[in-house]
């Protein structure tokens, strides 16, 4: 499964990790201390994302750096993620083929597999909308159009998934407690930038958060509700 996190940090992220480590090591703690959000701070650190210039300001003050300086450090970030993904699409085939190349004749007993891995602790996906390959599609999902399926990438799951598994979902199947589901959530930072998500167990919606329950390690995640896209209930898996 294709990655296209640069394997190295740039000099962004090391002063940036700096700077947390200089403010007690916490990331949570460093990310509401100057609003930022955890989520987006993740991204940064974890998967090589570009901060928006709306955090901009922020960084200056966090980093005492200049504009100019910070930009040279971004274009750096830039560059370094786009060398990742010319690299990753030079390894693989292209996204919407199965294995040979060939596209499934009958696509009434397939599904596609979509989700992007980028990694991190969460293990989180990018859902651009390109399938990656094609699956059979199970008898819990016959007739409906948009089922999808997920490689299962990371331990965030174990024991629960495991690395190299394949999960098939029910866009439109509500999610109970106790379900695992995959959630797709809009960078708000970033309107430009497709949607992003997790394989995660739910536990409940609040007022205004979502509520997902992580197996390893253990601990209960929280996304705000108007950043969530969708949250689809898994219905079957498998390793195949």
């Amino acid at each position: 499964m294709r990655r296209i996190t640069p394997a190295k940090k740039s000099r962004f992220v090391q002063m940036l990790e700096n700077a947390i480590e200089a403010e007690g090591g916490s990331q949570k703690a460093f990310a509401e201390k100057h609003d930022i959000g955890q989520q987006t701070l993740n991204t940064w650190i974890v998967s090589g994302r570009v901060p928006t210039k709306q955090f901009h300001q922020r960084l200056r003050d966090v980093l005492k750096i200049t504009q100019d300086q910070l930009d040279e450090l971004l274009a750096e970030v830039e560059n370094r993620r786009a060398a990742a993904y010319e690299a990753s699409v030079a390894q693989e085939p292209p996204n919407g083929r199965i294995a040979g190349g060939k596209m499934p004749e009958n696509r009434d007993n397939s599904v596609p597999v979509l989700g992007r891995a980028v990694g991190g602790e969460l293990g989180e996906y990018e859902f651009n909308g390109e399938a990656l390959d094609w699956v059979m599609r199970p008898p819990s999902l016959a007739g409906v159009g948009d089922a999808y399926a997920v490689f299962v990438d990371g331990e965030s799951m174990v024991p629960r998934y495991r690395p190299g598994e394949t999960v098939w979902v029910h866009p439109h199947r509500p999610a109970r407690k106790g379900d695992d589901v995959v959630v797709q959530l809009h960078r708000l930072d970033d309107s430009h930038e497709p949607p992003y998500g997790y394989i995660k167990e739910f536990v409940g919606w609040t007022s205004n958060k979502l509520i997902l329950q992580q197996h390893n390690p253990s601990k209960k995640i929280e996304f705000d509700r108007e950043s969530v896209k969708s949250v689809d209930t898994i219905v079957f898996a498998e390793r195949v």
